[in-house]
């Protein structure tokens, strides 16, 4: 089987993907741990894969969004090491056919150039992305493939942490589906904030991009990430909760723009 495998390195969690050309054949999750050798991530990911009766050192290439520069480098000594097949560590100076207003777009985050270009191959489209990871990034492209812009708050753990942090009442507790608006105890108050809340962002934001961009029409809202299922859940204005769009995004980049 030829087969590409690529890597969305955030700064919590890494996440794989194998593909027989368009076909995920496989995806698994593990922790960005800055203190793991090339080694230990080899083996790692070499055991996860095995589980599929995949060897990755037979893949065919090798694409990588990373927004956590120790990791690139340790993955670069990997792949070094490991590999014999091309890799790719997409930036916003990769030549994908995206536009950006900006004149230095080294500055945005390689996770955030591959949902654009993902959402802009895949859906063709103008497109409103919202990736719910340890940030939440608010991104608008064009079914030009102009990027046109991003907004960026905290993710959801990661106000929740910080709330546990400086509250010492509040228990951490399980990120799940609230059982009411206006809970009647802390765990309920909190999942009510959290998840609401950050629903009730969302939907203003999209409200706010269609209006402030009303040049633009037919804007789909996509939503992505490991919260996408829980929040679009309470959201009124998303219109599609796509899990594997990063990764699926550096595959296409895999099948078109690499040698």
């Amino acid at each position: 089987m030829e087969f590409n495998l690529v890597f969305d390195i955030g700064n919590t969690n890494i996440v794989a993907g194998i593909y027989e050309k368009t076909e995920l054949k496989c995806t698994f999750r593990f922790e960005s741990d800055p203190q793991k050798t090339p080694d230990e991530f080899y083996l790692l990911i070499n055991s996860l894969a095995f589980e599929h009766s995949i060897d990755i050192k037979k893949a065919n290439k090798l694409v990588i969004c990373s927004v956590v520069p120790t990791l690139t480098r340790v993955f670069e000594q990997m792949f070094d090491k490991y590999f014999s097949c091309p890799y790719l560590f997409i930036n916003g100076n990769t030549p994908l056919g995206l536009t950006y207003f900006t004149d230095n777009p080294s500055y945005i985050g390689a996770d955030l150039v591959a949902n654009a270009y993902g959402a802009w191959k895949i859906y063709k489209e103008n497109c409103i992305v919202f990736d719910l990871g340890t940030a939440t990034t608010i991104q608008l492209i064009d079914k030009t493939g102009q990027y046109v812009g991003v907004a960026i708050l905290p993710g959801i753990k990661s106000g929740a942490a910080s709330l546990f942090e400086k509250a010492a009442q509040l228990a951490n507790i399980k990120l799940e589906k609230p059982n009411m608006l206006l809970g009647n105890n802390t765990k309920d108050a909190l999942l009510s904030g959290l998840i609401y809340g950050h629903a009730f962002i969302i939907d203003g934001f999209i409200e706010k991009i269609k209006k402030e961009y009303n040049n633009l029409d037919n804007i789909k809202s996509i939503m992505t990430g490991g919260l996408a299922p829980l929040i679009a859940e309470f959201t009124n204005n998303v219109d599609i909760v796509d899990a594997n769009l990063t990764i699926d995004a550096l595959n296409l980049i895999a099948l078109e723009k690499t040698n």
